[in-house]
């Protein structure tokens, strides 16, 4: 168990984070040499009445989103107009046109700030969404 422990360490500290905190029972075996299968009864995985491919997707993914994916999907989710948010931040629509084609583009920490302003974000919404820019508060 430790040497597999120890592989998923190398592969993603943040699986095994997650391992930790959500799956209730599992065992791990080895499948092929390089290859690692998690292993319950008939051969899945049972996480808090969820298929664990989709749990650990969604983890996987949202960990991984950028800021960018993350104002739209709030945008989104909060069924909110752009034009309404980025007039609500005090932001040209130029500026706002480059966060939303620029994947790369790395907003200033104060429009960051008046975007989760105009999302009307809570606290914690507001440090994760600062932090996908590299900011806290």
């Amino acid at each position: 168990m430790d040497t597999i422990r120890t592989h998923l360490n190398l592969i993603s500290p943040q699986l095994n984070e997650y391992l930790d905190s959500h799956v209730e029972q599992y065992d791990m075996c080895m499948m092929a040499p390089k290859a690692m299968m998690l292993c319950v009864e008939e051969d899945t995985l049972v996480t808090h009445g969820a298929p664990a491919g989709s749990l650990l997707d969604d983890y996987i993914s949202k960990k991984r989103e950028t800021f960018q994916q993350m104002l739209f999907r709030l945008i989104e989710e909060k069924q909110l107009k752009a034009v309404e948010v980025y007039k609500k931040a005090n932001m040209t629509k130029q500026t706002f046109s480059k966060i939303r084609w620029d994947e790369h583009y790395h907003p200033h920490k104060r429009t960051a700030i008046a975007l989760a302003i105009a999302l009307e974000l809570d606290k914690d919404e507001t440090n994760e969404f600062l932090s996908k820019a590299g900011y806290t508060l």
